[in-house]
């Protein structure tokens, strides 16, 4: 059977990259808030942050699309052919007619 549901590690995963994104945008912006002549350096590190995080919330909108994709792609194999569907049993009579018993 197909999973269709993402695991909690995956879901975890993905928060994760979502808060780490979100923080270093965060910091970024707290230090170009920050930059300033005297503070030439905090302007670098925030230029950074900002590329860090940028691609770190692509990176993980990247990553939700192909899960979404993957359960689309799941939902159509499994709309293909019938119901799955048990057999009778096999009583004793249907064994006699078919010669496997006496």
């Amino acid at each position: 059977m197909i999973n269709k549901e993402p695991s909690l590690r995956t879901i975890i995963d993905i928060n994760g990259r979502f808060i780490a994104a979100m923080l270093a945008l965060f910091y970024g912006w707290l230090c170009w808030q920050w930059a300033s002549p005297e503070w030439w350096g905090l302007g670098p590190i925030a230029i950074l942050c900002f590329i860090g995080g940028g691609t770190h919330m692509i990176a993980t909108i990247f990553k939700v699309v192909a899960i979404i994709r993957r359960r689309s792609a799941v939902r159509t194999f499994e709309r293909q052919g019938g119901k799955a569907r048990a057999d009778h049993m096999a009583g004793e009579r249907d064994l006699k007619d078919r010669g496997m018993i006496r």
